[in-house]
């Protein structure tokens, strides 16, 4: 996807996002974390360069649900939009917030070991533990 341009938003429209620039990983992650802040089975994110990233609307909401990172969502209607790590020159989008959000593919899952039984894991994809080591 080098060179796309990824535009997407919230659910009532107070907040849109625009990323210039590579999509550098697609990611299912299983953490208690990313799925509480989703309200979903496990969360999916694209990582893009921070450097080609800009909201426009309403400021999003920030929440620091760690000590080394910043979610980020609206204020308005709940929406899960992106988290940063704290100095990353990347930013996770939330798949699901991103307009053409069929033409993102997952390429790993991560935190394999939270994951909760009802999801089946695709076997042609790698899945990682919280260390990083191959599951």
């Amino acid at each position: 996807m080098s060179g796309d341009v990824l535009t997407g938003g919230c659910l009532c429209g107070a907040i849109r996002y625009r990323a210039e620039g590579p999509v550098i990983n697609v990611n299912h992650c299983h953490c208690e974390m990313c799925r509480r802040a989703s309200g979903a089975i496990a969360a999916t994110w694209a990582a893009v360069p921070v450097a080609g990233f800009s909201t426009s609307g309403a400021t999003p909401a920030e929440f620091r649900a760690s000590d080394f990172a910043t979610r980020s969502f609206c204020a308005k209607c709940g929406s899960t939009l992106f988290w940063k790590r704290d100095g990353a020159a990347k930013i996770d989008l939330s798949v699901g917030t991103i307009d053409d959000a069929g033409a993102i593919g997952a390429g790993r899952h991560d935190w394999v070991e939270g994951r909760l039984g009802g999801f089946v894991l695709d076997a042609h994809l790698p899945a990682f533990r919280a260390d990083g080591t191959k599951a």
